[in-house]
Parts: structure tokens; sequence; C-alpha cells
């Protein structure tokens, strides 16, 4: 009877023995899995960026998309955006997407240099939110496209003009490109759009106002002259 403290102590130790290498083996396995999570969630991340359109992106709320790939004037790109917020301002809806260079086509290398390619895949992209006209400049050309009859004649206007070297020529030209295209609009009848609804009212309110004056005007001087009549 005297043994059984010391059987029961070594049994103890036995099971301590068979347990730890269990619970380490447990903790290994929990280290495995949870880095097993972290690398696949960190390709699926990388994946997702890969796959991504840094313009369609920014487009989806916003009415310019500026390149990151390069570095540019602050100046001149504060100047496009003007020229872009206020061709929207003034009726003209667009907007653009500056293509510098292939990295700034996140997960779409392949459209590098295919700027009417690339006008249509945003058009595309961007239709549950935007569905109006769209400007992509790259280094060797514009890309178009708008719903409207009336791009054709916007498409000869931009296979007139030439892309200036260098990332300042660069933006340089896409400010020409968007003044022109609403300098365009302007004087195109087909590209008027609510312009000339607007006008015609401001149109018929002026003359209405214009008549209501002469009328005042040709009461009064009858009045005057009855007076002069019953003196």
């Amino acid at each position: 009877m005297g043994s059984c403290p010391v059987v029961a102590e070594r049994r103890i130790r036995a099971c301590g023995r068979r347990v730890a290498p269990q619970a380490r083996n447990t903790y290994r396995a929990l280290i495995v899995t949870a880095l097993a999570i972290l690398t696949f969630l960190a390709a699926s991340t990388q994946s997702s960026w890969a796959n991504s359109d840094p313009a369609s992106d920014v487009l989806l709320s916003q009415q310019l998309f500026l390149p990151t790939s390069t570095t540019i004037s602050p100046t001149l790109a504060a100047k496009l955006e003007t020229a872009v917020s206020n061709a929207n301002r003034h009726g003209y809806e667009i907007r653009v997407a500056v293509i510098a260079t292939r990295a700034d086509l996140g997960g779409l290398p392949s459209l590098w240099k295919k700027p009417q390619t690339y006008a249509r895949f945003l058009s595309e992209e961007l239709r549950s939110a935007y569905t109006g006209r769209l400007l992509v400049a790259m280094p060797n050309g514009f890309g178009y496209f708008a719903p409207a009859e009336t791009s054709g004649h916007e498409q000869r206007i931009l296979a007139g003009l030439t892309i200036a070297q260098g990332p300042d020529g660069f933006i340089r030209s896409t400010i020409n490109a968007v003044n022109r295209l609403e300098a365009a609009a302007n004087t195109h009848p087909g590209d008027a759009g609510s312009r000339f609804p607007l006008a015609l009212i401001a149109g018929i309110a002026a003359a209405a106002l214009a008549a209501s004056i002469a009328g005042t005007v040709l009461w009064r001087q009858r009045n005057a002259a009855r007076r002069r009549t019953d003196d």
C-alpha cells in the first residue's frame, strides 16, 4: 500500500511526457494554419490589386484621373482640372483619363497605347454611375467615347490633334483637347445639347421683357396725351 503514491506519481509523469509532445504538435499545426491563411489573404489582395483599373475606380466619382506613375507639373495639373471642371459646369459633360505609362493601367497592360479601345472599356466600367463622354489621353494619341451620335464630329477634332513630347507637353495637349471639344460643342448644331433650350428660353424672356417695357412706355405716353387734351 505504501508504494501506491509512488506508482501514481510515476503514471502522472508518464502521462505528462506523452501530453507535452501532443500539445506542441497542436500548436505547430495552428501556427502553420495561421501562416497559410495569411499567405492566402496576401495573395488575394495582390491579385485583386493587379486586376484593378485605377482610372475607372477614380472616374466613378471624379471628373479627372491623373497619372500616378509620372511626376507632372502641379500647375499644369491644376489647369487641366480647371479645364475639365469648367467644361462640365458649362454643360459639356466629360470625364478625362490621362494615362502616361503602362503602369497607370493597373491590371490592363495589354491596353497600353490603345486609347480608343481603353475608352470603350472605361465606358463599360463606368456605366453604372456615368454614361457621358470619356476622353482618354495616351502618349500616342487620344481615345474618345460618347453615347451620342455626334461623337463622330468630336472624333474628327481629336484626330487632327497631336500630343507634345514629355510629361508637361502631354498635359498641355490634353488641356487643348478638352478646350477644343467644348468649343466645338458650342458651335456645332448637333452638339448643342441642352444649351439650345436654355438659349431659347433666355431669348423669349428677354423679348417678353422688352415688349412689356415698350407697352408701359406707350401707355404712359397715351395717358399723358389724354391729360393734355382734357386740359
